[in-house]
């Protein structure tokens, strides 16, 4: 977590700080994925209208005096966290509907579209786009397992 969040040591309040942000998503049902990249790529003093402040608000402030306490800013902070945090990741409902579309209908377009948005995930390329969104709200939820 502390590369996800930036940091290159270790300090004795990381666990609270971490918890902090994991219960703000828990409880907004904030995507991991989307969440920990847009926190990468925000701006040094996000206004108001971020999408991210009602789910983060004064945690920011948080992170930034923590970074400040290792001796970094929060510019470089971000930067490891863009290296540390992919902004696309193979979702299941993505993954699913290009196979269905293969074995249905043996349209290989869709399939070649994920893999080439799925190809450099740390990259933030326009045709990566479609694929970073979760599935809608009450869209399909998956479960899975080691060995699926």
């Amino acid at each position: 977590m502390r590369g996800k969040l930036g940091w290159q040591t270790a300090s004795s309040g990381d666990r609270v700080l971490i918890d902090d942000l994991l219960e703000r998503m828990r409880r907004a049902e904030a995507d991991f994925t989307v969440t920990f990249d847009r926190l990468s790529t925000l701006e040094a003093t996000p206004g108001e209208e971020d999408p991210l402040m009602p789910i983060i608000g004064d945690w920011i402030g948080k992170w930034e005096r923590r970074v400040a306490a290792e001796g970094s800013d929060p510019v470089a902070a971000r930067e490891r966290m863009r290296r540390a945090n992919p902004c696309v990741i193979p979702r299941n409902h993505q993954v699913e509907a290009a196979l269905r579309q293969a074995t249905e209908t043996g349209d290989l377009s869709a399939l070649e579209g994920l893999m080439k948005g799925l190809t450099g995930p740390y990259d933030r390329r326009p045709d990566q786009d479609p694929y970073r969104q979760p599935p809608a709200p009450g869209g399909c939820r998956y479960r899975t397992f080691c060995g699926t």
